[in-house]
């Protein structure tokens, strides 16, 4: 019956490998901070109405050298 704040956390990858880049995608929703103590946790914060929905899009790209395998990237 009331408007309720939300706090959405998702993870992002983090490298630590410096030839190998994460980037945000422009496709992510706006808004998205990352979480200064939490590497690799960016966060959204917004108040939602009774039976509102948001769609939120986390969107990333990880470049890396040709030729390096990455574990679970194909």
């Amino acid at each position: 019956d009331r408007a309720a704040t939300v706090i959405l956390e998702e993870r992002i990858p983090v490298s630590e490998d410096e030839r190998i880049e994460v980037e945000q995608g422009k496709q992510t929703t706006p808004g998205a901070m990352p979480v200064k103590e939490r590497p690799g946790v960016i966060e959204w914060a917004f108040t939602l109405e009774p039976r509102q929905k948001k769609e939120i899009v986390l969107a990333y790209a990880v470049r890396f050298p040709r030729g390096m395998t990455l574990p679970g990237i194909e």
